[in-house]
């Protein structure tokens, strides 16, 4: 998914199934509470690092469900594909604190270069990055959520 999402211009659209799933993470010593948004393939190996990763902050979250709003994101580095599927609670190592599964799904994405749109059941998903930030690793995201027409 990552190698064929990365080489798309900025017109061309690839449409894929994906795994979506929303971690809390919390207790880390490096960053404030926040959350984690994963997408990957349906299949992988646990341990590949597949998984594109955002962080939300806490604020998104409202117990039982994303609220539709707009949010300020940070891509994370590739993710093990385990974060996809996390079935239980799971303390990190090296004091990075705890990641707990809120909700995992499968989506239709529509990929593009510095867009990202997920459909999922009740709502559809916009992650879209800016490009003329200068500090292209650092690249600011924002992630729109609204609910289905």
């Amino acid at each position: 998914m990552s190698r064929s999402a990365t080489s798309l211009s900025a017109h061309d659209v690839l449409t894929v199934e994906v795994r979506v799933a929303l971690v809390s993470h919390l207790g880390a010593r490096s960053c404030a509470d926040h959350l984690d948004l994963f997408i990957g393939p349906l299949i992988a190996e646990p341990d590949a690092l597949v998984a594109r990763g955002w962080r939300l902050p806490l604020t998104a979250w409202n117990g039982s469900c994303l609220l539709a709003g707009s949010y300020a994101a940070i891509e994370l580095p590739a993710h093990r594909a385990r974060y996809l599927e996390l079935a239980a609670p799971s303390e990190l190592s090296d004091h990075r604190g705890v990641v707990t599964p809120l909700w995992t799904s499968v989506a239709a994405a529509d990929m593009q270069e510095h867009r990202v749109t997920l459909f999922l059941a009740h709502h559809i998903m916009r992650l879209t990055r800016s490009v003329n930030t200068v500090d292209q690793e650092h690249a600011s995201w924002n992630i729109l959520l609204e609910p289905c027409p």
